[in-house]
């Protein structure tokens, strides 16, 4: 695991990670990782062989985020149905010959599901172009844009003219292809992406979805819409084939938000950046990095725009707009080409950014829970499980210099925070220590096996804690 993680952090490099290398650095790293997630895949079923009980009839899912999961997950093959660990039989769709069914996991756990005998209901088409659900109502119109966003919950539309506008520009910057995004590009734009194919919103016990395909100068990029039951995060998982050269791709959602500042999400917090370009510092910052979501907030209500791998937002006065796809020329002429895939997601909130719900959505986006086939959780626990709404619980790890556990803890929100850590077995001590984990300073009182703590905004807070009788 030692020697996977080192490889992982050597493909860190700053010129790997954009794609500003030559072909043939890509060429190693993607067998790179494939090595590294083989690794990591067999010690996942290794540790899985040690906490939790053989049952060929169930299956394990291990929530890692410190928040809970609540989404659709996509049955073992063969399952037909599951009951979750209180023997209630959960709804379940079939979609694309596969079984999908609801599930809540509380953060830091494990929730065992139990293969059910009961079929799973068909999707029916609704014949119309409407998702909908108890929370919220999207509309397409006939060029399958996206045209309504009601929530329900505020009474308010969302969207101030039509959204998930894919649009294609010239994307030919004066120097270094690769690296650089030039302000000019926003007056070089080409043609939006045309549906070509598109099927009727299908209803679902789990979810509703549409299918999509758009097609833009030699490239086919097929979506399916998904609104899950209970939620207002509407999913637009997309599937590029792509085959452009110096173009960029880009998606845009208006929004009905009024305000002079955006939120970008970057490791352990968020930046804020102005909507507008009032100055030729503003204008500067045509283009800025957002790591899982970008927010606008104001007025009450606000609206973001989540992604599962694009960081490169363009925000200004009321519009969320997110690169997609680049198709540079060097230094690697083949750069981006052929498949794609990934998600980006719309969703609607009440209040501001750090009263709303955004960044556990875009958490959850990022991290599905792992699934296990053909065991089952018992009495397995997490060594630490963490209580709180501003408190994220980062990183849990084996200690550099000897076998004690590091646990890494996060105030998200940018305000004063509180949250329980709650362990399992009881730990002989927990004190505080530096990010290099060589000073440890002082330690933290236990009330049987929970601490109680408070961080500061964006504080980050790291604790050794050792479990050792010896």
């Amino acid at each position: 695991m030692d020697a996977a993680w080192k490889t992982v952090l050597l493909n860190q490099f700053h010129d790997i990670i954009p794609g500003s290398s030559i072909r043939q650095v890509y060429e190693r790293t993607e067998k790179e990782y494939a090595e590294v997630l083989e690794t990591a895949r067999t010690g996942m079923l290794e540790a899985a062989g040690k906490l939790f009980r053989r049952n060929e009839e169930c299956a394990v899912l291990v929530n890692t985020l410190s928040c809970e999961w609540s989404g659709a997950v996509e049955l073992p093959e063969g399952w037909n149905g599951a009951l979750d660990a209180g023997g209630k039989v959960l709804p379940a769709q079939r979609h694309e010959g596969r079984t999908w069914v609801p599930v809540r996991i509380a953060g830091n756990s494990f929730l065992t599901l139990r293969r059910g005998t009961e079929t799973a209901v068909t999707e029916t088409d609704t014949e119309k172009l409407v998702l909908e659900n108890e929370r919220v109502r999207y509309e397409l119109d006939e060029k399958k844009r996206l045209i309504r966003a009601f929530d329900k919950e505020l009474g308010r539309e969302m969207l101030a003219s039509p959204g998930n506008v894919l649009m294609l520009y010239n994307d030919r910057p004066v120097s270094w292809d690769a690296w650089d995004i030039d302000l000019y590009y926003r007056r070089e734009e080409l043609s939006a992406a045309e549906c070509v194919r598109a099927g009727t919103v299908k209803h679902g016990e789990v979810f509703d979805s549409a299918d999509l395909v758009f097609r833009t100068g030699g490239s086919e990029i097929t979506q399916q819409i998904r609104l899950a039951r209970g939620s207002k995060r509407l999913d637009f998982v997309s599937h590029v084939d792509w085959h452009e050269h110096r173009k960029m791709l880009r998606v845009s959602f208006p929004t009905a938000v009024q305000t002079d500042r955006a939120s970008f999400d970057i490791q352990y917090g968020h930046i804020e950046r102005p909507t507008h370009d009032n100055t030729s510092w503003d204008m500067a910052k045509f283009e800025t990095c957002g790591q899982r979501y970008a927010d606008l907030s104001g007025g009450g209500f606000g609206a973001a725009l989540l992604n599962d791998c694009k960081y490169g937002y363009h925000v200004r006065n009321s519009t969320l707009d997110l690169a997609l796809l680049r198709a540079p020329q060097y230094p690697d002429r083949f750069a981006d080409q052929g498949e794609h895939i990934f998600t980006y997601s719309f969703l609607p909130h009440g209040g501001r950014l750090a009263e709303s719900a955004v960044m556990q959505e875009a958490a959850v986006l990022n991290r599905e829970p792992v699934l296990i086939p053909g065991f089952e959780a018992n009495d397995a626990a997490m060594p630490c499980r963490l209580d709180s709404d501003g408190i994220s619980l980062e990183v849990v790890k084996r200690a550099e210099k000897d076998d004690s556990l590091i646990l890494r803890l996060v105030e998200f929100r940018g305000q004063y925070s509180s949250g329980t850590l709650r362990f399992d077995p009881k730990p002989v001590k927990v004190c505080e220590t530096d990010l290099m984990e060589w000073n440890d300073t002082k330690s933290l009182n236990l009330t049987g096996n929970t601490a109680e703590l408070e961080l500061k905004p964006f504080e980050i807070r790291t604790l050794r804690v050792d479990f050792s009788r010896s």
